[in-house]
């Protein structure tokens, strides 16, 4: 990604005219339509959802999750349980039962969520989340937590 925005800066473009012609490529996983979260191993999991966020914090965006799409609703749905399911739960699940450390995973969906605060009728079920991750007793998760709430209520206006 970094690499993305030193190329973009050298050719005098944003990163979404950088990454324009290779958008036919990406758009079967930002969001993914083919494949569920829980389906891929924890590594391709925080890759897809760093991409995700990547792509959807653009300036102008890249790809915008819309909910009235089957798999993009899906996938908003899985990065809300990921974040609010009890770590017993989630290890249950035959992805993350050799995971030892569910807090990278966590993070990347806690990002991957903020980085939604453009879809307006979701802003109800996202606000809590992060704020529950501002509780967390990981103090990681409390300063991702912190962080996704500072790009989530700076993404729109918000009624104090």
């Amino acid at each position: 990604m970094h690499s993305l925005e030193v190329l973009a800066r050298i050719q005098n473009k944003t990163v979404t005219e950088v990454m324009e012609p290779h958008r036919e490529l990406l758009q079967d996983m930002i969001p993914p339509k083919k494949h569920l979260l829980r389906h891929q191993p924890a590594n391709v999991q925080i890759g897809i959802m760093d991409g995700n966020t990547f792509c959807t914090t653009l300036e102008p965006r890249l790809f915008t999750i819309d909910l009235s799409i089957v798999e993009h609703k899906v996938f908003f749905h899985e990065l809300l349980s990921l974040c609010e399911a009890e770590n017993s739960v989630l290890n249950k699940l035959p992805c993350y039962k050799s995971v030892s450390n569910l807090v990278p995973l966590r993070k990347s969906a806690l990002r991957a969520l903020a980085a939604c605060h453009y879809i307006q009728s979701c802003r109800e079920k996202i606000f809590p989340v992060l704020y529950k991750a501002l509780e967390q007793s990981n103090p990681e998760l409390q300063e991702a937590g912190f962080e996704c709430m500072k790009k989530f209520i700076a993404g729109f206006q918000i009624d104090m």
